[in-house]
């Protein structure tokens, strides 16, 4: 009797921490799990455009994004890029998309509506001067896990006109001629540029905040 009592005790006391242990450790596989979006190239879109866009995990992260192929971004796909609030999948619709290199690159297609036709209508082209509604949050899905956010920038494109009897600055994302998003991008419409003429491109650091220098990113 006494060995009858004595076994369930022991058992409790044994499996307790082995439980506790066991559980601590399949909650830190999961947060291991999580997809990480590393960067995504170019940053901004427009109203009316459609914006070629890749979506990179860090370089070490094998598979973050799962199996490489095809993806056709549907609800029910293994792999897909959304935007992260409800609201916003009318402003960016993203296309089936190719997952490559070792499944750590995202490469797909965003629309945005023309603003005519109901779409966004941002008041500028500087990414960080558009109020909120024009920063959209983006994930990638990946069997179901979530994976870090970065954002896309709703913008107007610099109207960059004819320059070619601009002699004073000839730098890409600097003084008149425009300004770089925090990936290094821009976008711009109707450019003509001088003839035989240097044009440079400005690279200063566009995010500071993020490690490396953005400003040699080169999506213009």
């Amino acid at each position: 009797m006494n060995t009858f009592l004595h076994r369930p005790h022991a058992f409790s006391i044994v499996s307790f921490p082995v439980y506790i242990i066991i559980s601590i450790l399949f909650c830190f596989q999961t947060i291991q799990a999580q997809p990480k979006i590393a960067t995504i190239i170019p940053d901004i879109c427009s109203p009316g455009m459609n914006i070629y866009l890749e979506i990179m995990a860090p370089s070490d992260s094998l598979g973050a994004f799962g199996t490489p192929g095809f993806s056709l971004n549907n609800p029910n796909s293994s792999v897909r890029v959304r935007a992260l609030r409800d609201a916003d999948t009318s402003k960016v619709i993203f296309s089936p998309c190719i997952i490559s290199w070792d499944g750590r690159l995202i490469s797909t297609h965003v629309f945005v509506p023309p603003t005519e036709l109901g779409g966004p209508n941002p008041p500028t082209d500087i990414w960080n001067q558009n109020p909120n509604e024009f920063h959209i949050p983006i994930q990638v899905i990946v069997n179901g896990v979530s994976s870090t956010i970065d954002t896309l920038y709703i913008v107007q494109p610099f109207g960059f006109n004819d320059r070619g009897g601009d002699i004073t600055n000839r730098v890409l994302g600097a003084g008149g001629w425009g300004r770089r998003s925090r990936k290094g991008a821009m976008i711009v419409t109707n450019m003509a540029l001088p003839a035989n003429s240097i044009i440079t491109v400005d690279t200063s650091d566009c995010d500071p905040y993020l490690p490396g220098n953005q400003g040699f990113n080169t999506n213009d």
